[in-house]
């Protein structure tokens, strides 16, 4: 995707939001994406060949945003209108600095990273929202401790959730949040795909971020199950029935006997990246989901999210057709919102070089007069 808004405004009417910093050696790709409706995309941060980078977006008022580096890390990221952040390496982690919302959440994050236990953790969050009950650093905090973890807890979430403002509570991310914590059943939808590295039967090495464009069918299975091989056969022809660009699969095994999970794959012609991981039980999308039963299955959006689960292979198709139509034409109407803006830009940079010229020939004029006096009064 292209890089949102890389074009400083000219019109002082304009609020931008603007983000520097330096990442690797250069050439690496920078994720940023928005947390609820007031941005629900994906932008693209490519770094030059010196690890340089500039994010500009244009915004009248405060956006909630994840940073997604090449590394993994996930940065909570605020875009406040009229402010110039920085993002740096400092005692050993990323941090970003500019702006009062950031800076109240990196003060509160260390002071819930500064206990181990969960209970005191609670506690430091809990006091913080009651002291903040509409601040949008509750929406990272939700996010972070309650919603993405491997035992989220229907009860827990909603109790915080409580604490807050009444319109924060209307927040779109918070709001389906809250419809789907219950207490009884652990919430999964809405919730962040956690970070992996796989290396594939092809020994292609793939990362959540290579399919952070795309609806990724993500499916937990283990050869030695024989309905995991069943379900995983009915979605073996979905791949050419939808845009290739835009949906892929991700098929998880949890087989010890990785021999045994390559003659599955060949035999039945799984199709999708097919990686396998011999911690079984332990691997960390299991843990995170409390997977105990096979197969399990997920569909995450572009923006890395759940978007439901225990898929059934009915409408399967024409589900996620429509779900890619729609995103579609947010990329579309995004690009040409880019473009016109590009073009409004080189217009005013074209009058501008204009004006500047008209300037430098009519001051030429004057100077060639004022050459002519000067030469007659000598005279």
């Amino acid at each position: 995707m292209a890089v949102l808004f890389m074009l400083v405004a000219c019109n002082e009417q304009v609020s931008l939001f603007t983000l520097e910093g330096e990442y690797g050696s250069g050439n690496d790709t920078i994720y940023v994406y928005g947390i609820d409706s007031r941005y629900e995309q994906i932008d693209t941060i490519q770094t030059n060949d010196k690890g340089y980078f500039e994010y500009i977006l244009e915004t009248d008022t405060v956006i909630p945003l994840t940073m997604v580096l090449p590394n993994g890390s996930m940065l909570p990221l605020y875009a406040e209108p009229n402010v110039d952040a920085a993002m740096k390496y400092e005692n050993d982690r990323w941090l970003i600095s500019g702006g009062a919302i950031q800076a109240l959440h990196d003060s509160i994050s260390d002071r819930i990273e500064s206990v181990l236990l969960r209970s005191q953790r609670l506690e430091k969050i809990d006091s913080f929202i009651k002291c903040h009950p509409y601040s949008d650093v509750n929406i990272h905090l939700l996010q972070r401790y309650l919603v993405d973890v491997y035992d989220a807890k229907g009860s827990l979430i909603k109790k915080r959730i409580e604490y807050m403002g009444g319109t924060l509570q209307d927040n779109s991310y918070i709001s389906s949040v809250k419809r789907l914590a219950d207490g009884k059943i652990q919430n999964i939808n809405n919730r962040s795909m956690p970070e992996y590295t796989f290396v594939t039967a092809g020994n292609d090495t793939i990362k959540r971020s290579t399919f952070m464009d795309k609806y990724l069918l993500v499916t937990v299975w283990a050869s030695w199950d024989t309905a995991s091989i069943s379900y995983l056969k009915k979605f073996n022809d979905v791949k050419d029935k939808l845009d290739k660009d835009y949906f892929e699969r991700l098929n998880i095994s949890i087989d010890h006997d990785t021999a045994a999970w390559k003659r599955c794959i060949e035999n039945d012609s799984i199709t999708g990246y097919n990686v396998c991981d011999v911690k079984m039980w332990d691997n960390a999308v299991v843990k995170e989901f409390t997977i105990e039963k096979l197969p399990f299955s997920m569909l995450v959006n572009p923006y890395m999210r759940i978007n439901s689960f225990n898929i059934k292979p009915d409408d399967f198709v024409y589900t996620v057709d429509s779900l890619i139509n729609k995103f579609k034409v947010k990329e579309k109407a995004k690009k040409e919102k880019e473009a016109a803006r590009k073009n409004e830009q080189e217009k005013k940079d074209k009058g501008n070089d204009s004006k500047t010229a008209a300037a430098k020939k009519k001051g030429l004029r004057m100077n060639e007069a004022n050459k002519e006096v000067n030469e007659k009064i000598i005279k």
